[in-house]
């Protein structure tokens, strides 16, 4: 049937073909959520999202109770930075769910939409009980990492990060996640080789360049860090960390003026709703009297 030909497409990962199967299926039987629900998944992987959000949508229509529905159009809404209504839907995903595999991406979902909105506590539950689901999920093991760290427990975070390198040597966010760890605790000769490791393995990944060029400033190395830097903002010039790095480097050159437009920069970013007040804070020090 025309379910069947659509599943045995989306396995293959030939997603537009799988699109139209369920498409004649849906018009045989336009009230089977699992058929709105596989077809969203497919506009899910197409990043077509406004299509997947209605098929989500559609199918909850039905079937109010469906955990699955709920985790992904959650993902739509975390995607866009709706995190009111993310929050909402992942909590019916975590509530409704009857296996492990569904509570515990939702519960990880979850975890970084608190982790974002800087509730370490909450994220650090959350992270927690997808683990007792799925214990060797490298990403919830990483981003629960993250939060041991926020919350002071330094040691546990290690730990947790030594854990995953042990399970996957080529997992490189647990490398660059140590290697920023060892930066923020001022070991900075110990993180270098870390952040090498994690670019070997993801040579195209912004933030190991980033936050590799910091290590470097903090080094006394300037232009190394310029290097690393600037590179990393090749790749992605969206990054608010990169422009805040970037003009710590310019204000140890007392270039100021560049320094503030980078601060500048970083604010339009998001940086100070995202990370907090280190950006407004050099302003406040640095950038008052530049014109």
């Amino acid at each position: 049937d025309w379910y069947k030909k659509g599943n045995d497409f989306y396995e293959k990962k030939d997603f537009k073909s799988a699109i139209s199967s369920y498409t004649k299926a849906l018009e045989l039987n336009p009230q089977n959520e699992d058929f709105f629900y596989k077809r969203g998944r497919c506009y899910f992987e197409l990043n077509k999202t406004q299509q997947a959000f209605e098929d989500f949508t559609l199918g909850i229509k039905i079937n109010a109770f469906s955990s699955k529905i709920y985790l992904y159009r959650g993902l739509i809404f975390l995607n866009a930075k709706m995190y009111d209504e993310a929050n909402t839907d992942l909590t019916m995903a975590i509530n409704y769910a009857k296996v492990d595999s569904i509570r515990s991406h939702a519960l990880t979902a979850r975890g970084a939409l608190r982790q974002g909105k800087h509730d370490m506590q909450g994220a650090y539950e959350d992270y927690t009980k997808a683990l007792t689901h799925d214990s060797l999920n490298l990403m919830t093991l990483n981003n629960l990492a993250t939060v041991l760290d926020d919350l002071n427990k330094k040691e546990e975070a290690i730990n947790t990060l030594n854990k995953i390198i042990k399970m996957d040597s080529t997992f490189f966010g647990a490398y660059l996640n140590m290697a920023f760890q060892l930066t923020q605790a001022g070991k900075y000769k110990e993180a270098g080789p870390y952040f090498d490791i994690a670019i070997s393995i993801a040579p195209k990944e912004p933030y190991n360049y980033n936050n590799r060029g910091y290590n470097k400033f903090k080094q006394g190395d300037i232009e190394g860090a310029l290097i690393d830097i600037n590179y990393s903002l090749k790749l992605d010039p969206t990054n608010s960390w990169a422009y805040k790095n970037r003009a710590e480097i310019y204000i140890s050159q007392n270039k100021l003026d560049k320094a503030c437009k980078e601060l500048e920069k970083a604010n339009e970013l998001g940086f100070s709703l995202k990370y907090g007040d280190a950006v407004n804070e050099l302003i406040k020090k640095h950038c008052q009297t530049v014109k």
